[in-house]
């Protein structure tokens, strides 16, 4: 089992010491008591362990915070009822929170999803959890849910109403919502309920930099705190490089900034993050030459063991390159940009709430810098149906309060059927995150972006690197999205909260920057590289189609001609592999031997393209 993880045993009963005999067989510890028997157990690597007995109250804190023992303790004090337990996720960071006293026993992890948190059932009782797998294996059950890894083949990513159903990838774990908190009463019943918001976007620019700026500068410290090594994913865009700038202040020669250059000739990321670089000359930066680094796939024989399907696993030779070369210069923890495209870029739908004259400056402003006519922009910014009636017609149509969903079309009868099934079903009561779209789209982008950063950082911590994703902090999200939709989002100038808020910590010229790098001329190497080998994977003995899901059939004539695929159908035929990849380690087949496919795609065919 790989990356931090662990579980709790609600209530402490004598029956507890069976799963407690078998988290320690999946390489566990325990990680705190209560009333002398075994309470937590599992692996804490790299976050940070903490807990206090405040009269018949036990708490305890793990992850990414910076909280003592003393403020633990006053904060329980401090608490009253049982929903007010909430309180004490309002510390800088990111981690877990578990509390038991008399009324049972509650959990809850952060708004994006980061720390997730699941569930399940065993002969001793209710178990909660971090690991999905952990807690299959726990019950006894690792058998696949097909309905939820139907939704890892949707483009760009499920619609949340399916995404947080309360399913897992496994029949026995239930998942709880991002923004939820488990509660298992004295009776051994568990239930979620909501403890966090979307916040309503009504704070002004000038009034939100200040606030923004302080809640990411108090994210990356609490990250630095006890680091000897700091590095920072710096890719030269304004994300990752306003991160930069406030470790350098931070952590000075302890930042080091890693940039991996592109094959790409058109690409400037380079340029921009030396520029990044240069402006706070104490910190360290190294260049890394993309010929240097694994090939996107390399490796994909022997992934890594993900908790559900994610981009890291058929990538393994690659990420542990990356990670390796944090660690080789003592690096510990690596703080990732990912996340701030999605807090910082408001979905059009604000121009619904944005005054008639700035909406209407926006809206020539989005068709001049898109050069498109005024009327698609009116269009994309249109009111959307219902959410329950999105929701309900997803599958049949495009949403118009979320991106997508894209189907792919190799899809079987039966996975369709299966999500028309979860999609009505999830339409019953279904409202929205928040009531403005595009406070909602935000939120689901955050999400989506937070399902798969937990995975990587699941198995970066077992290569000896924590990852830390500060944009998707509770309070830099809330920062973000208190500002109005039309001054943090403008087609006239970039990020402007981002901008604002690193105003005089970053050049000039940088923070007018609007063009982005491409990665696609490296991933397109790798698929004409490893072609035929994922062509086998896909195509013979498929895991998804031995669960009635794909179609290998119509699947092989993408696959043949993946190097050149349009972004579209190359984020869905990725998505695919990491379905497909997923699948296979989850239930212990081999990737590596694979016969060479024959049909329904030959391997004349793949030659000949």
């Amino acid at each position: 089992m790989i990356g931090d993880w662990f579980v709790v045993l609600p209530g402490g009963s004598p029956a507890a010491p069976p799963p407690v005999a078998a988290a320690v067989r999946l390489g566990g510890s325990v990680l705190a008591r209560c009333v002398g028997q075994p309470w937590i157990v599992g692996r804490a690597l790299y976050g940070t362990v903490i807990g206090v007995r405040v009269g018949n109250v036990e708490a305890v804190l793990i992850g990414d915070h910076t909280v003592t023992r003393y403020e633990l303790a006053d904060a329980v004090r401090s608490v009253r009822g049982g929903s007010g337990w909430m309180d004490l996720m309002g510390f800088p960071g990111s981690y877990h929170m578990v509390v038991r006293g008399p009324f049972g026993t509650v959990m809850a992890g952060d708004v994006a999803g980061i720390r997730a948190v699941f569930h399940t059932t065993t002969d001793a009782g209710p178990v909660l959890g971090t690991r999905a797998r952990v807690l299959a294996d726990l019950a006894g059950d690792t058998r696949l849910d097909d309905g939820h890894l139907v939704q890892h083949l949707l483009g760009p990513s499920a619609p949340i109403a399916l995404a947080e159903n309360r399913s897992s990838p496994y029949r026995a774990v239930r998942a709880v919502p991002p923004g939820n908190y488990a509660s298992v009463d004295k009776d051994g019943a568990v239930l979620d309920y909501p403890w966090w918001v979307v916040p309503t976007d009504e704070t002004t620019l000038d009034e939100g930099a200040p606030w923004f700026r302080y809640a990411l500068d108090r994210a990356v410290t609490v990250r630095a705190a006890g680091s000897r090594t700091v590095g920072v994913e710096l890719s030269g865009g304004l994300d990752s490089a306003a991160l930069s700038a406030l470790t350098a202040q931070t952590c000075g020669q302890r930042t080091l900034n890693l940039t991996r250059a592109s094959r790409d000739p058109h690409n400037d990321d380079v340029m921009w993050a030396r520029m990044a670089a240069a402006a706070h000359p104490d910190a360290r930066h190294q260049v890394i030459d993309p010929a240097s680094i694994p090939a996107q796939f390399d490796g994909w024989e022997h992934p890594l063991a993900l908790d559900a399907p994610g981009p890291t696993a058929p990538s393994p030779d690659r990420a542990r390159f990356l990670w390796g070369t944090v660690t080789r210069v003592g690096g510990e923890v690596l703080l990732s940009g990912k996340g701030g495209d999605e807090v910082l870029l408001a979905p059009l739908t604000y121009l619904l709430s944005t005054p008639g004259r700035i909406a209407r400056q926006h809206a020539s402003g989005w068709a001049a810098l898109r050069g498109v006519h005024r009327r698609a922009i009116l269009a994309e910014a249109a009111r959307p149906r219902p959410y329950a009636a999105d929701v309900a017609a997803c599958v049949t149509s495009p949403m118009g309060w979320e991106n997508g969903p894209w189907l792919p079309g190799w899809l079987t009868p039966r996975a369709r059927l299966l999500l028309l099934e979860q999609s009505e079903r999830a339409a019953t009561g279904a409202v929205p995150l928040h009531e403005r779209p595009h406070q909602h789209t935000a939120m689901v982008k955050i999400r989506a972006i937070a399902r798969w950063s937990r995975l990587q950082s699941d198995a970066a911590s077992d290569a000896g690197v924590r990852m830390a994703y500060p944009y998707c902090d509770r309070h830099v999200i809330e920062a973000a999205l208190s500002v109005k939709g039309a001054q943090r989002t403008s087609p006239f100038t970039f990020k402007p909260l981002l901008t604002t808020a690193l105003r005089g910590s970053l050049p000039a010229p940088l923070l007018a920057r609007r063009t982005k790098g491409g990665y696609s001329a490296d991933d397109q190497a790798g698929a004409r590289l490893h072609r035929r080998g994922l062509a086998d994977l896909l195509l013979h003995d498929s895991a998804l189609a031995g669960h009635g899901l794909i179609e290998p059939a119509a699947l092989a004539a993408a696959i043949a001609g993946w190097d050149r695929a349009d972004p579209r159908m190359d984020l869905l035929l990725h998505i695919t592999l990491n379905a497909e990849v997923w699948a296979r380690t989850a239930e212990t087949r081999p990737l590596a031997g694979l016969m060479e496919v024959t049909s329904p795609c030959t391997s004349s065919q793949l030659e000949s393209r």
